[in-house]
């Protein structure tokens, strides 16, 4: 049986403004780090901004997905350790 559920619409995020741009017609967002990050050169967030990046993405009823986009090596476990951990505060 299936039920009613709306689907939800996912936006990718890479900076401050183009949240801005997605603010009313997205239902959550995922963004990443520069960091831990592929595409570290497009993505102008950093660790610093993750709890202020998530409170705006709630104040605007998102929900916030990060992403790790990075295939981590053992000389990126602890600077992987920190990112997950500050993103779960």
């Amino acid at each position: 049986m299936l039920l009613n559920k709306k689907p939800e619409i996912m936006s990718p995020i890479k900076n401050w403004a183009s949240l801005e741009a997605c603010k009313d017609y997205a239902d959550a967002v995922y963004f990443g780090v520069s960091d831990l990050s592929l595409r570290a050169r497009t993505n102008s967030l950093t660790l610093e901004d993750i709890p202020k990046f998530v409170s705006k993405c709630h104040s605007y009823g998102l929900k916030a997905y990060m992403t790790i986009n990075s295939v981590i090596y053992n000389n990126n476990l602890k600077k992987a350790e920190i990112l997950v951990k500050k993103a779960k505060q």
